[in-house]
């Protein structure tokens, strides 16, 4: 049954002949929603109590007089109950083989039901059953729902999600519903207009399409949803979406924000579109954004670029943190791409070959001066709607590396890491074997080799000017030792040359020394070790060690013996 119809079986029960009903379904699908609803609409013949954490009758009974009852015209409820809470001693009683506890209950119950029996019709709505405090047994809370049921006159609706209910709960539950239970609604749906209530109509008509073809019943995606598009659309500012607006759409970032929400929340960050046994080729993070991109939204995005911005919203929601120097250069990059229309599955074969053509010119007039990212963005993009629709887009690889050397050398910048110079598009490619895939992965290769190369470069530089302040260059690459054993053997064989082509990188210092000359020789230190250890260069700094001791050796200064000397013990210390 759909959500929304539970107000209009509440409004039937209070005319028919069912004194205890239930409406069973998932969080999250409205059942609450519309018995508020119906609540508020008839705020006079109703009393509405959660049992979320509760963990005894006592506090159940307390709600209901002190809630309902005392707003009885009579003032009846309250006047009692007031002078009677303080006389409450414990008493027992057995209703149907279900013991009872509550103080005062038999007394309190006496005087109290005839009050409810002058009411010709009042419904008490029990909700969040599945929620009760495990104190509370669910045996005294159907005895309880029983000795209200059958007063005159009081109807019984019950709100649950029985499929959370522990396993004795729901045996005890299971005998008492065939018992005492008249009519079961099962909540399977939630209420068509719900979404485009939560969301909004901007954001519900950009989305519904999608929605549409996923199978979930939880309103809170859509709550979620609601509320982590109000957090990024703050953070990017609507000037974003000022200039060339079909490029970059606030209906592909509600798509987008819609489409993360689902991943990790409804589908708790598994790939359930896709058949189980290919589930494991979507493992990397470019591999999940393909698959939230082609799955979830189904090639929706107004603009196939926009799929850079995935990675962004991804890692945000995931983590909470952004960069949003780095989205905004993305959006920028975007919005500068030089076409009349933006592509998508949409688009006319006649725009694809403008596109794929416009990206060829591009090509064959690169100059070298260019931007890197809107290089490989430009290419990427021709080459992948070429594959798409057949054409012949091919590029050598070192001819490209040969146009746009001088740009990419501007691009490396070892003052941040190695991840923010690699090529961020290429998450833009969509299929593996893609030449898209290929030409990012060469250049993130050369890029590689010559960010290690200006990082060695700049570590001689200061080498040589004594300038050991700056020891944290030397630091970056011994950390990097263990990674750069994964790249291509060259990058290895250019540091172990420079190292040796400039003294290992030992400062002969016979005079007194400052701290941070004797933390750059430490460093350098390790990172001779670590090169000999994990790059498997047998013999490197058994080749250093000698070195730095025939120079003490030959300077005749003892206590530049005495530093050697102690480098030395702490290799042998790690090593041992």
């Amino acid at each position: 049954m759909i959500a929304n119809r539970i107000v209009h079986v509440l409004n039937q029960f209070i005319k028919s002949k069912y004194d205890r009903i239930i409406f069973d379904g998932k969080w999250g699908i409205g059942k609450t929603k519309h018995v508020d609803d119906f609540v508020n609409a008839n705020s006079e013949i109703t009393c509405y109590v959660s049992l979320f954490g509760k963990k005894s009758l006592k506090e159940i009974i307390e709600e209901i007089y002190y809630k309902s009852l005392q707003g009885d015209a009579k003032g009846k409820f309250k006047e009692y109950f007031s002078k009677s809470a303080k006389k409450m001693e414990e008493i027992n009683l057995s209703y149907f083989g279900i013991s009872l506890s509550m103080p005062m209950l038999a007394d309190l119950y006496s005087r109290t039901f005839s009050e409810l029996e002058e009411k010709q019709s009042y419904v008490i709505i029990f909700d969040d059953i599945e929620r009760k405090h495990d104190e509370l047994e669910i045996k005294e809370l159907l005895g309880l729902i029983d000795l209200l049921g059958n007063i005159k006159g009081v109807k019984i609706a019950l709100v649950a999600y029985t499929e959370k209910f522990g396993l004795i709960d729901k045996e005890v539950f299971t005998e008492y519903k065939e018992k005492s239970i008249d009519r079961i609604y099962c909540i399977d749906k939630y209420s068509e207009n719900a979404p485009h209530s939560i969301l909004g109509t901007d954001e519900w008509f950009s989305i519904r399409n999608i929605a549409d073809l996923l199978k979930f019943s939880n309103l809170r995606t859509f709550q979620k949803t609601k509320n982590f598009i109000a957090e990024v659309l703050d953070v990017l500012g609507e000037d974003v979406f000022s200039k060339d607006y079909e490029k970059f759409t606030k209906d592909d970032v509600y798509r987008m924000c819609f489409a993360i929400v689902v991943y990790f929340d409804e589908h708790n960050s598994e790939k359930l579109l896709v058949d189980e046994d290919i589930r494991a080729s979507f493992k990397s993070e470019s591999a999940t954004i393909d698959y939230i991109y082609g799955y979830i939204l189904n090639h929706t995005l107004d603009n196939m670029m926009s799929k850079n911005m995935l990675f962004h919203i991804k890692n945000w929601y995931e983590t909470g943190d952004y960069d949003i120097k780095s989205i905004r250069k993305d959006i920028d990059l975007i919005k500068s791409y030089n076409y009349e229309k933006p592509l998508n599955h949409l688009s006319s074969q006649d725009e694809v070959l403008q596109v794929i053509s416009k990206s060829k010119e591009f090509f064959n007039g690169i100059e070298g001066d260019e931007n890197l990212e809107e290089v490989i963005q430009i290419i990427t993009m021709g080459i992948t709607w070429a594959n798409i629709v057949s054409v012949e887009f091919k590029i050598d690889l070192d001819d490209l590396i040969k146009k746009i050397k001088p740009c990419l050398l501007n691009h490396v910048n070892i003052d941040k890491t190695l991840y923010e110079n690699e090529v961020i598009l290429k998450r833009f490619a969509t299929e593996k074997e893609n030449q898209a895939c290929e030409i990012v992965d060469h250049v993130n290769k050369v890029i590689t080799y010559e960010y290690y190369n200006k990082l060695t470069d700049k570590i001689v530089n200061c080498f040589k000017d004594k300038n050991f302040n700056s020891n944290h260059y030397l630091k970056k690459l011994m950390d990097s030792v263990i990674s750069i054993r994964n790249y291509q053997p060259e990058i290895m064989d250019n540091i172990i040359n420079k190292i040796k082509c400039n003294y290992y990188f030992f400062p002969i210092s016979t005079g007194g020394i400052s701290e941070e000359e004797w933390n750059w020789c430490l460093l350098n230190n390790v990172l001779i070790r670590n090169i000999e250890k994990y790059w498997e260069k047998e013999g490197f700094y058994d080749e250093y060690a000698k070195y730095i001791s025939k120079k003490a050796n030959e300077h005749g200064n003892y206590m530049l013996q005495y530093r050697v000397k102690i480098l030395k013990q702490e290799i042998r210390r790690e090593f041992y």
